[in-house]
């Protein structure tokens, strides 16, 4: 995959643009504000930017590495790297792509209505146990195993909550309206979604398998 990098001139540069400061006196903020995150980490190994995020120094044991083009092995040495963690704020305004906007499973299970009785918070074991059975919900899952919802995953999750909450399906027969496309899943129809639509589907499709074995045979 292709990595935009982004360089200090493109920094400087967008800076200018958004601000009409002159580049001069951008560079000195930014290479001053550099400098104290490196002092903080020569002095403490760690610096935090509320907000923002976190540098922080590791240390890496000496291990083997492989060059990805020829395939070579070679030793890469012991060293100390530095790394960033983006804040909770940061990570969420990062999931924000396409004005697609994502929610964390917290707010997914609030959203569909799927509160807990006993202490009225949002029931999120339940939403991840429907992740296991539908495959429809996709969330992408960061660091700390922490979940992020699409709008799309949202609109599923809609849905199966109808399924399960309100019309009565089990885990398979939510499994199977979900999975069949003779049925229009969406908004508009999904209300009439019941289960003697699910059980007319499956039986019209068994009675069209009948019917070409029955026709495969003649035909021997």
């Amino acid at each position: 995959m292709k990595r935009n990098n982004i360089t200090k001139n493109d920094i400087l540069k967008n800076i200018q643009k958004r601000k009409g400061l002159p580049i001069s006196y951008i560079e000195k903020i930014f290479d001053n504000t550099f400098f104290v995150i490196k002092k903080g980490l020569l002095k403490n190994g760690i610096f935090k930017i509320s907000g923002f995020g976190t540098f922080k120094v590791l240390f890496k044991n000496q291990r083997i590495g492989m060059n990805p083009k020829t395939k070579v092995k070679y030793q890469i040495s012991k060293r100390k790297v530095v790394i960033f963690s983006p804040s909770k704020i940061i990570k969420k305004k990062s999931m924000n792509i396409n004005n697609h906007h994502y929610k964390t499973i917290g707010e997914a299970a609030e959203e569909i209505g799927l509160i807990s009785k006993k202490n009225k918070k949002p029931n999120t074991h339940t939403l991840r146990f429907w992740e296991k059975h539908f495959k429809q919900i996709k969330p992408k899952i960061l660091s700390g195993n922490r979940r992020y919802y699409s709008n799309k995953d949202i609109e599923y999750l809609k849905l199966i909550f109808i399924l399960l909450k309100n019309k009565g399906f089990t885990i398979n027969g939510a499994k199977k309206a979900l999975n069949d496309p003779s049925l229009k899943l969406d908004g508009h129809s999904f209300s009439s979604v019941n289960k003697k639509n699910i059980k007319h589907s499956i039986k019209t499709k068994a009675e069209k398998i009948k019917r070409i074995i029955d026709k495969i045979k003649s035909t021997k």
